[in-house]
């Protein structure tokens, strides 16, 4: 089972993968940098526009495309089978509350929490 079914579910995914590392979001827009670099892809945004990409990625506000997906498991060191793989393929209920903070919950069958990401709703008005 992958997390592609959902933005939100893919977000919390790659969230949880750069963290499970330890990486700042600052890291992780090196390594995919360094890892477009490596497939001879001078293109890439500067590391400011990648950080704002990432959070937009982890939101689950849009999901990345096909150069940047290459480019993650390039940098998380896994096959595109992988990527957004969801853990043990256990069955998984994404839950998302809107309102003036918008929470997002992913919770495996066995009850076991996976992600709870959290973050500013739309703007009033």
């Amino acid at each position: 089972m992958t997390a592609d079914t959902h933005p939100g579910q893919l977000g919390a995914w790659l969230r949880r993968e750069r963290e499970r590392r330890r990486w700042s979001r600052a890291e992780m827009a090196r390594r995919l940098i360094k890892a477009a670099g490596e497939n001879d892809d001078y293109s890439m945004p500067g590391a400011n526009d990648v950080i704002h990409n990432l959070y937009r990625w982890e939101r689950g506000t849009v999901a990345p495309g096909e150069r940047y997906r290459m480019y993650f498991c390039r940098a998380l060191g896994m096959t595109p089978d992988q990527f957004g793989a969801l853990e043990d393929d256990a069955d998984v209920t994404y839950l998302e509350f809107k309102g003036p903070v918008t929470v997002s919950i992913t919770v495996r069958d066995d009850g076991a929490q996976v992600s709870v990401t959290s973050h500013p709703g739309p703007p009033a008005g």
